[in-house]
């Protein structure tokens, strides 16, 4: 039966939530140590696990050295070639990566729940017994080359880097760029100490989910757990030497080039500061979504883009506020002018309601659906985690939200975007 009261010509109310439910977080820690935080949820046979090791940029002994073991550890080990470790991952229709990024590095594992067991083993040689095959390390390498030679080309690539460079240092695990010069460095031997320095069980984070069971743990437990491994060698102490950032207009010519590369910036704090989700706000109506201001400005208005975009980007030991587009080479003055002019307006004219009000839904309704199904799920705890920071910091986030005002967000673009402090690039 249908109720003949509704109104179909009229739109259901919107309700937005007043809390975002975080999942039912399980902390275990294996027989050596290990933590093990898994979220059981789920109805497909499939699990994730995500296991990490503090051995990103940020530990490196030398450039380049964290993203080169991270790519070796799939090349062979002790036991099994490139082509074994293949076959036995494509036999059991398991999916596997490894990434290097600024802070961490990460082994991640997709898996029907009734082979984990026989994948497990072979991640566990993979993490624990690589040989860096000399070829294969030297193929690697031309590979990177040849990346770098095509990235050369694109002023993007080369205003990024610059940007990197400018803010964190040239020598900074941070900001330095890659080069021929120092892929021609890296050598086999620095990749070896790395991985027995940084891929260890006293360094490592297991974050499992999906449909799990007490075998899933008890699985862990026995090709994890158990006695410390690579443990042999004492963790060496990590020495950054801060870089003294200096704000300037910097332009790097390309030649040939139709277009302008502009990453408009400056270093800021991380997630654990106070201010980070207010300012987070405040990036996203700046230039963080297809309605910001930006957008509108220098896209829709002028024409001067495809698209622009503002982030606010957390790493573990700093943090850099980004304005990044590519706009005709004969606007770039223009376009720059109006980004400023942006920024200007958010500290002297009062937000509108409306704008507020939209900002609030657009957040609400990508939280939502950054916390749909248990992987993302399992991405968010581990988001978390790298920062020091519990599960209370979502709800405290949405009450951000909730009560953000127009003052509020004047008060963030007063105190933190200040156009003296910036680094300009433009590439062109």
């Amino acid at each position: 039966m249908t109720n003949s009261n509704i109104n179909r010509a009229d739109a259901p109310l919107l309700k937005m939530p007043s809390k975002i439910d975080f999942p039912i977080v399980d902390r275990r820690t294996l027989s050596n140590g290990i933590k093990v935080i898994a979220i059981n949820k789920g109805s497909q046979d499939i699990i994730k696990v995500d296991i990490l090791f503090k051995a990103g940029k940020w530990f490196e002994s030398a450039p380049l050295v964290s993203s080169f073991c991270s790519v070796m550890l799939r090349e062979g080990t002790l036991k099994l070639s490139a082509e074994a470790i293949a076959n036995q991952i494509d036999y059991y229709g398991a999916t596997l990566k490894t990434q290097a990024a600024s802070d961490h590095a990460t082994l991640v594992l997709y898996t029907l729940t009734k082979h984990l067991g026989k994948v497990l083993p072979l991640i566990k040689e993979i993490l624990s017994n690589p040989s860096f095959p000399e070829a294969e390390l030297q193929m690697n390498i031309q590979k990177q080359k040849q990346y770098l030679l095509l990235s050369e080309q694109k002023s993007e690539a080369i205003a990024t880097r610059a940007f990197y460079e400018e803010i964190f240092g040239p020598e900074h695990p941070y900001g330095y760029k890659t080069t021929e010069e120092k892929l021609n460095q890296v050598e086999r031997e620095q990749l070896i100490q790395f991985h027995q320095q940084r891929y260890r069980s006293d360094n490592c984070t297991i974050f499992v989910g999906g449909k799990l069971s007490e075998e899933t743990f008890s699985l862990l437990d026995e090709h994890f757990g158990g006695e410390a491994w690579n443990t042999q060698e004492a963790m060496s102490e990590v020495q950054v030497q801060p870089y003294q950032y200096t704000p300037k207009i910097r332009r790097i010519s390309q030649t040939g080039s139709v277009q302008a590369a502009l990453r408009i910036g400056m270093p800021i704090f991380n997630k654990t500061h106070e201010d980070y989700p207010k300012m987070d706000l405040l990036n996203m109506l700046l230039g963080g979504f297809f309605s910001s201001r930006l957008m509108k400005n220098i896209r829709e208005e002028k024409g001067y883009t495809y698209g622009i975009h503002s982030m606010l980007v957390s790493l573990k030991n700093s943090g850099y506020f980004l304005i990044t587009s590519e706009v005709g080479a004969n606007v770039e003055e223009e376009a720059i002018k109006e980004i400023f002019k942006e920024i200007t307006r958010l500290k002297e004219e009062k937000i509108s309601d409306e704008e507020v009000s939209l900002l609030r839904n657009y957040i609400l309704g990508s939280l939502l659906n950054t916390m749909n199904g248990v992987f993302n799920q399992l991405s968010a705890v581990k988001g978390l985690y790298l920062y020091g920071l519990g599960n209370d910091y979502l709800d405290r986030y949405v009450n951000t939200v909730q009560q953000i005002s127009a003052d509020h967000l004047q008060e963030m673009a007063i105190q933190h975007l200040d156009e003296e402090r910036m680094v300009q690039l433009i590439v062109g």
